[in-house]
């Protein structure tokens, strides 16, 4: 089945595989129950255009799990967490709850880049039960958008992100210095390994940096 929205696509196959552009998936609802998931809470297992590929040509995906099969991810919430902080780490709260599909991999986003992968494994969790999980970010100075997901027990799929706005009112320090090793070795007790420019090349990358920082750092 083919479906577009303006200038977004997806093409997804009877057992739910699909090929997508780059925000296409977000288009597509996904219910299970009286939930309601993005076609992106698959993308882990169900983002596959080489199977699509081989759909299109007639090929056939008898033998590959159907989205039908997948059990439901958890619902996370982020609580007792700061949305004002004057520090530069904050402790970042996570409830998180089974809703019969088990917990596997959790995953934290700061401004949009991953900073934290944990997994439960090893864990013995208890089926429809409440975990809290808690980690320490490092923030930015000024606004940080924390977004957190967890995936089902075989990650396969993911819950819905839930999102956390701290403001970061990091004092900055009065100078900023800048501190580098560099080390270039030209002779070795094993003359086999000996170098011609290793040591210039340091050098060289010595001389770089001091032009290239000299208005960024006071030292």
């Amino acid at each position: 089945q083919f479906v577009s929205f303006n200038d977004e696509w997806v093409v997804i196959t009877p057992k739910g595989y699909y090929n997508a552009s780059p925000n296409g998936a977000m288009n597509i609802n996904v219910r299970l129950g009286d939930k309601v998931y993005s076609m992106d809470n698959y993308a882990e297992k169900f983002y596959r255009p080489d199977l699509v590929k081989l759909a299109l040509a007639g090929k056939s995906l008898e033998s590959f799990a159907s989205m039908d099969d997948i059990k439901s991810a958890p619902n996370v919430s982020i609580v007792n967490t700061p949305i004002i902080t004057d520090e530069e780490k904050v402790e970042i709260t996570l409830n998180i709850e089974d809703t019969g599909g088990g917990i596997g991999d959790i995953r934290l986003y700061l401004n949009g880049s991953a900073v934290r992968t944990d997994n439960t494994r090893g864990l013995n969790l208890i089926r429809n039960d409440v975990i809290t999980r808690e980690y320490t970010i490092m923030l930015n100075k000024g606004e940080n958008v924390i977004r957190a997901v967890v995936f089902n027990e075989e990650n396969t799929m993911e819950s819905n992100p839930v999102e956390h706005t701290i403001t970061a009112n990091i004092k900055t320090p009065e100078t900023h210095n800048l501190y580098a090793v560099i080390i270039g070795i030209n002779k070795y007790k094993n003359p086999n390994l000996s170098l011609s420019y290793a040591v210039a090349d340091a050098n060289l990358f010595e001389k770089s940096i001091k032009e290239s920082t000299s208005d960024l750092f006071d030292n």
